[in-house]
């Protein structure tokens, strides 16, 4: 398997899309089942606007009883029971052959009916329409060992795959420390093996490729080249990171990782804004990335500098924003309420305007980090490892403090161990 193969997703997001309507960056655009209900319209637009390919998450993972238990994911669970006409507590007492139908029929039809729409809205006939890449059967994560959702995965699947021929089949491992279970190791590279087609999802919940231990870390490059190797599939990575690169998927699909960003007009905190900074293949927020651009001049870019000015002038608009806020805002029941309209006329004008650079900052800042992520992706397995051999030597010849050298590069030097090991 070769980089020239991968191919990137982006997970659609609302906030997103004024940074992704050019259609650059990235090659499919993958929504949530959930999210289109609500946004259908808006997705079919987005297509029409960056003529690309799209994948559809039927999200019925979230079915599952220790994931719907959770008083967040309640919304969700009712726009799902919704598109699928089941309840979460009924969901294995269904006829499942129904139930794949209306999964396969709302990911064929829902971004079709759309494009129909739209043509008669704008009055002429779309040059290309987006179609759907591939068909994801219905799936539901494996918690444990024995897992009898395991045994229904596979019956969804058999089921699937006598509907449609290109399939793109997910396995969802809901718990990493099954990781290091052989006996579901095993069990899922059978799984994978009497799949038909050449593409398989994988996905690891709570797997944070920054902090968790090498010993899962190798047992999932382990796991992903017996699916390559013995079960003979390209594997599609339903998450994104370094070690993914490194691993060789098939394909790539992430959020564009500045959907967060904001302009707290603070220096940091949480909600600091966060970009990625490509010699480290690692999110900073403002204060770490203008440290790093001025100690680490021989890799920084004039992309990074120019990012550098644009974290900069948004976080003094969040901090002419904040001002103004505060001149109008009151305290109700311990929290801060901003009434715009109780600004001088003089004011509200200023208001807007700075929202709307806030805006537009933040839809540049977004750019970036979608633009470094897609180039880190497409580039030469070789080069790509050149890159993060290189940034781990500087720092650690210029960084007198462990802490700090571990904080920049540690994650790169323990993917490094990993690919190598």
């Amino acid at each position: 398997m070769t980089n020239e193969k991968r191919i990137v997703a982006i997970r659609y997001l609302p906030q997103d899309g004024d940074a992704i309507e050019s259609g650059e960056h990235f090659d499919l655009l993958l929504s949530e089942a959930h999210v289109l209900k609500i946004y259908e319209t808006s997705f079919a637009k987005l297509l029409m606007t960056t003529n690309k390919d799209y994948l559809i998450d039927p999200s019925t993972w979230y079915f599952h009883p220790l994931i719907f238990q959770d008083v967040k994911k309640k919304l969700t669970i009712e726009r799902l029971a919704e598109t699928y006409e089941v309840e979460p507590s009924n969901l294995r007492d269904i006829n499942l052959e129904k139930f794949v139908e209306k999964v396969i029929k709302f990911q064929e039809s829902v971004v079709e009916k759309q494009q129909k729409s739209l043509e008669m809205w704008i009055e002429e006939k779309l040059p290309k329409k987006s179609k759907l890449a591939y068909y994801i059967p219905p799936y539901f994560p494996i918690m444990e060992e024995n897992d009898s959702w395991f045994e229904l995965n596979t019956k969804l699947l058999e089921i699937t795959q006598g509907l449609r021929d290109n399939l793109m089949p997910i396995l969802l491992i809901g718990d990493y420390e099954l990781l290091l279970n052989p006996q579901v190791t095993n069990y899922l590279v059978s799984y994978a093996s009497n799949i038909s087609g050449r593409l398989l999802g994988i996905g690891v919940l709570g797997f944070d490729k920054l902090t968790i231990s090498d010993e899962y870390l190798l047992s999932f490059k382990e796991l992903v080249e017996r699916i390559i190797n013995d079960a003979k599939k390209e594997v599609f990575s339903i998450y994104a990171s370094p070690l993914d690169q490194l691993l060789g998927f098939a394909g790539l699909c992430y959020n564009i990782e500045g959907k967060g960003v904001k302009a707290p007009g603070v220096e940091g905190g949480s909600a600091a804004p966060r970009v990625y900074f490509s010699p480290f293949k690692k999110l900073f927020s403002y204060p770490t990335i203008k440290a790093i651009i001025s100690n680490y001049r021989e890799i920084v870019s004039k992309e990074d500098t120019l990012t550098l000015s644009l974290m900069e002038r948004l976080n003094k608009v969040g901090v002419n924003i904040k001002t103004l806020e505060a001149e109008v805002s009151e305290h109700l029941n311990g929290k801060i309420k901003f009434r715009k309209s109780e600004l001088p006329k003089s004011k509200r004008g200023e208001y807007d305007r700075l929202l709307e650079e806030k805006r537009e900052l933040t839809r540049k800042i977004k750019v970036h980090t979608l633009k470094e992520r897609h180039k880190d992706v497409k580039k030469n397995l070789k080069t790509l490892i050149k890159e993060m051999e290189r940034s781990k030597e500087i720092v650690e010849k210029k960084e007198k403090s462990k802490v700090i050298a571990k904080q920049y590069v540690g994650h790169i030097e323990r993917w490094l161990g990993v690919v190598f090991s």
